[in-house]
């Protein structure tokens, strides 16, 4: 399995726009990605600071879901009040999912 992990410093007084966006933007433009496995969004209300994880079958899997969600992903970052993230690429080597 693959993930995709994505760091947003957002402004705290907007999370509850970007958790609302992310619902709304990111996951309907994934969840049709074959090979899409999963996807979260953590958040710390106090600080803005959020991460953005979906899980894939296979790399291509998650080079496609990249794909699918760059425009989507754009918005809840702004809807965050955030700016340019960190987006690490990685392979999942463990998991109990």
């Amino acid at each position: 399995m693959y993930a995709r992990v994505t760091a947003v410093q957002g402004d705290p007084a907007k999370a509850e726009s970007g958790i609302d966006a992310f619902n709304s933007e990111v996951l309907p433009a994934i969840k049709g990605i074959d090979g899409y496995k999963g996807a979260m969004l953590l958040i710390d209300r106090s600080s803005g600071k959020g991460y953005g994880i979906s899980l894939w079958e296979s790399e291509d899997a998650r080079r496609r879901g990249g794909e699918a969600v760059a425009e989507a992903r754009e918005t809840t970052i702004q809807a965050m009040g955030g700016s340019v993230p960190l987006v690490e690429e990685l392979e999942v080597v463990s998991s109990d999912l």
